[in-house]
């Protein structure tokens, strides 16, 4: 049976940074914390920062996609946030 792949990177490998994240985050003090560096994000738990790198280059959305995405296609507009 082949690996469940999500891009490139095994399932495994994806869990694993999704979780790192999700730690660093919840140690964050606030909003102008919320920038993350990758190397310190995996530090804690041994693991590649190569592939935290690899899953934000494949699967993060660029500022416009996620305007985009989040205005539905439309015009946005600051008076409707």
């Amino acid at each position: 049976m082949p690996a469940i792949q999500v891009g490139s990177l095994p399932l495994n490998d994806v869990v694993a940074a999704v979780f790192g994240l999700f730690a660093d985050g919840r140690s964050l003090k606030g909003a102008e914390l919320a920038i993350f560096e990758v190397r310190r994000v995996l530090a804690n738990v041994g693991f590649s920062a190569g592939v935290l790198r690899r899953l934000v280059n494949e699967r993060a959305l660029t500022t416009s996609a996620l305007l985009k995405r989040l205005s539905g296609g439309k015009a946005a507009h600051a008076q409707e946030f």
